[in-house]
């Protein structure tokens, strides 16, 4: 698995990109970083687009587990998190961005969408359309 990220200051926006395998061991490797990052943890906007990920290296329980301890996380965030947005399009990322949505607490749910393109997450967001993500975006590679 392979993620791409950046970090807009300025706007308190973290951008997510996974690509490739979505692996159990790799997820938590990598959100253990985010976890110990203060700007990360502050973040009030967040897109994650799953569209690249290819497959799903974990079984259904794993995932379950994983997610509910993601989503869960912003309950410690209530005050400072404002919304997010999940591209999906369809195949292993719809699971994975589905799977997700599922297990976010009911507080946190409204905060959520899911859609399918870069400009519609602009707008949800009530982001410009040059905060526009760059291919340029950090790279980190989850090992």
């Amino acid at each position: 698995m392979t993620t791409h990220f950046a970090y807009l200051e300025g706007h308190a926006l973290l951008f997510e990109r996974i690509t490739g395998s979505f692996s159990l061991q790799e997820t938590l490797t990598l959100y253990d970083q985010f976890g110990r990052d203060p700007k990360i943890v502050g973040t009030r906007l967040k897109l994650a687009d799953l569209r690249a990920i290819k497959d799903i290296s974990m079984t259904e329980t794993e995932m379950g587990n994983l997610l509910d301890l993601i989503a869960k996380q912003y309950l410690h965030r209530l005050q400072s998190f404002r919304a997010g947005v999940l591209q999906a399009g369809e195949g292993p990322g719809l699971d994975v961005a589905h799977a997700f949505f599922v297990r976010l607490p009911e507080t946190i749910k409204p905060r959520f969408r899911q859609l399918s393109s870069v400009d519609e997450a602009l707008a949800y967001l009530t982001l410009p359309p040059e905060i526009r993500p760059r291919q340029q975006a950090q790279h980190l590679t989850a090992v």
